[in-house]
């Protein structure tokens, strides 16, 4: 798999990054530690590619469809040092649940942490906590790669409970819809 490291970084949000400055020492950087470098990034194939690590703020909006007709809908930013401003919705379709019974798989939060890193697209992430199907004490994490139209952009939503067990998990393509990202110095 030629970008493992890359899908690694997105889902684990560390990096497989390597050789920064004049360092051979191998490094794993968070996303969204502010390092202000370049680094020199190795693929499994042996190919080396430069990546922009990390900003000191992120500002994550939009709002969409997933394929199954799930609303998605949001906004969230944070500058370093600062506390995270901002909400994100996740409104599932209308599910059929026993006898004439129809419910929706529903998500209101508040953001507690923003990250973003640039990685050819965006990569960002959402944390925060929040009602899931109406019931507090719950929290969240939005993982989304901005892919520069006419792609459509990559979302991923996970909900923990208060044991940090995934409780609803779904992922997919925002079509239609948007959701953009800003990396701010």
């Amino acid at each position: 798999m030629k970008y493992a490291c890359m899908i690694v970084l997105l889902l684990a949000g560390v990096g497989c990054i390597s050789e920064v400055g004049d360092t051979d020492v191998e490094q794993n950087i968070g996303v969204g530690e502010n390092t202000d470098v370049w680094a020199e990034e190795t693929d499994v194939a042996g190919a080396t590619a430069s990546l922009a690590v990390s900003a000191s703020g992120c500002k994550v909006k939009g709002f969409g469809f997933l394929g199954d007709k799930t609303l998605v809908l949001g906004r969230a930013s944070q500058i370093e040092g600062e506390a995270a401003r901002g909400f994100w919705v996740h409104i599932g379709p209308r599910v059929k649940d026993g006898k004439r019974r129809y419910r929706r798989t529903t998500f209101f939060g508040r953001a507690d942490e923003v990250r973003c890193q640039q990685n050819g697209a965006v990569l960002a992430d959402v944390f925060g906590s929040g009602k899931f199907n109406g019931r507090r004490g719950f929290r969240f994490r939005v993982a989304v790669q901005d892919l520069e139209p006419p792609t459509p952009d990559f979302y991923s939503f996970f909900v923990f409970d208060e044991n940090d067990e995934i409780v609803f998990f779904t992922d997919g393509t925002i079509d239609p819809g948007e959701i953009s990202t800003e990396l701010t110095q």
